[in-house]
Formats: C-alpha cells, sequence, structure tokens
C-alpha cells in the first residue's frame, strides 16, 4: 500500500500546485468575480454609450430648433421682400404711365408755346401796322 500512498500524495501534490485547481473553490469564485467585474465594465461603458448619445439627441434637438427659427426669420424676411418687391413693380408702372403722361403734356405744351408766340407776333404785328399807318395818317394831316 506503500505505493498507492504515494500516488495519492503525488496525486494530492499535483492537485495543490495546479494553480487551476484549489479545493477551496477560491479560483472558481475568483473567476466569477472576473466575469462579474468584466459585465460591470461593459454596462458601465454602456450606460456611458448612451448618455453620450442622449446629449448627442439633444444637441441635435438644439440645432434642429434653432434650425426652424432661422427658416421662420427667413421667410418673414421673403415676404417682406417680395412685399417691397411688388410695391417697387406697382411703382415702377405708375412712374412709366406718368413718364408717358408728361410726354404727351410737354408736346401739348410745346404746340401752345408755338401758337401763343405766333398769336403774340401776330399781334405786335398788327400792332406795329396801325402804328405805321397812324403816323403816315396823322404826318397827312399836319
Amino acid at each position: 500500500m506503500e505505493g498507492e500512498g504515494s500516488v495519492q500524495e503525488s496525486q494530492a501534490d499535483s492537485f495543490t500546485s495546479d494553480p487551476t485547481v484549489n479545493n477551496d473553490g477560491d479560483t472558481l469564485a475568483q473567476e466569477a468575480l472576473q466575469v462579474d467585474q468584466s459585465g460591470l465594465n461593459i454596462r458601465e461603458q454602456q450606460a456611458t454609450e448612451i448618455r453620450e448619445l442622449e446629449k448627442d439627441i439633444g444637441d441635435l434637438h438644439d440645432i434642429s430648433k434653432h434650425i426652424n427659427v432661422m427658416i421662420v426669420d427667413q421667410g418673414s424676411q421673403i415676404d417682406r421682400i417680395e412685399l417691397h418687391t411688388e410695391k417697387a413693380a406697382h411703382r415702377t408702372e405708375k412712374g412709366t404711365a406718368n413718364t408717358t403722361t408728361a410726354v404727351v403734356l410737354k408736346r401739348q405744351n410745346n404746340t401752345l408755346l408755338i401758337a401763343l408766340l405766333v398769336a403774340g407776333g401776330g399781334v405786335l404785328l398788327f400792332i406795329i401796322i396801325v402804328i405805321i399807318i397812324l403816323a403816315v395818317v396823322l404826318t397827312r394831316n399836319d
């Protein structure tokens, strides 16, 4: 039995010298603890990533709000530009009509001025002729 005892001792020594085998179960507990710790690390990393994602989504929401405000402001500006453009077009049409009327009135005024000058010249010529006739008649009577 001596041989058996040495075999058992040899097996017992191999169990105690093997780092993966522990009679107390400490190795299994350590492995379980490591698995739990790595799972905890993964969960913490996921939680951090989720918080970052929530922050990024919040930032996108804020950007979206700012873009909507800018779009509304630009829409108002475009409406004002359209209004001013319509007013300018209306005033241009009115200005064109007034210019056409002014050209017609100027032609009429020029015609009237020429007629007045001719009439004034005729009256002046008539007065001169009357004065000459009177001068001749008065000089004969003398």
